[in-house]
């Protein structure tokens, strides 16, 4: 039985949008794991990012439909600014719009989309939710998990992945861009039966194990 919500739209998904920090030296963080899925998916589809908007910009077409690729250059604290600049200029809905980030309530190597919700502490989704007055629109979350103690979290978000994750994070990179364009293609409900839960690392597709 797919797993629905009773407020994910109907509607298309306009844009999707990446969580990161620009720069370098912040390319291979934790923090920026949203950004590694839109490159993901940028690549797929061969397109390259043109910087404006106050973001690295990119449009794809998904089932016939163009989809914006936006990894915001306000920095994480500020990503509703950039966010909202081109959702106004594009005349994009909040309800047209998800969001890729990591979250530290969640184990490493385990996906959970949703829409709407609260912010779980997350500074760049309390930035879009301040900007868009809402917090109905979409999310896909990827754990990155906790570190041992609250006082190390800031450090924690902005280091880079151990080498031990990084087979796992390509392979949740990958997944995740999978899951993002099953749920433009067949809705929220299809993407959650699919992808919710720890990923599979020997296939791309597996069942809902939350």
């Amino acid at each position: 039985m797919i797993e629905e919500e009773n407020n994910a739209p109907q509607h298309s998904v306009k844009l999707i949008v990446g969580l990161g920090n620009p720069g370098g030296e912040y390319s291979k963080n934790r923090h920026n794991i949203g950004f590694m899925v839109i490159d993901e998916l940028a690549s797929r589809a061969a397109e390259s990012f043109k910087r404006k908007s106050k973001s690295d910009l990119a449009q794809i077409e998904i089932s016939g439909e163009k989809v914006f690729l936006q990894k915001p250059m306000t920095y994480m604290n500020s990503s509703g600014d950039a966010v909202k600049h081109l959702c106004r200029r594009e005349k994009i809905k909040p309800a047209e719009v998800l969001v890729i980030y990591d979250d530290l309530d969640i184990k490493p190597g385990r996906i959970r989309i949703r829409f709407g919700g609260g912010s779980g502490g997350h500074n760049g989704i309390k930035s879009i939710t301040a900007r868009f007055g809402t917090p109905e629109y979409g999310r896909v979350k990827l754990g990155i998990g906790r570190p041992g103690s609250t006082a190390a979290v800031a450090d924690y978000v902005l280091s880079d992945f151990s080498e031990n994750e990084k087979e796992l994070i390509e392979k949740v990179v990958s997944v995740s861009a999978d899951a993002v364009l099953m749920l433009c293609e067949k809705g929220y409900g299809a993407a959650m039966n699919t992808y919710n839960g720890e990923i599979n690392t020997e296939c791309s597709e597996q069942p809902n194990q939350e």
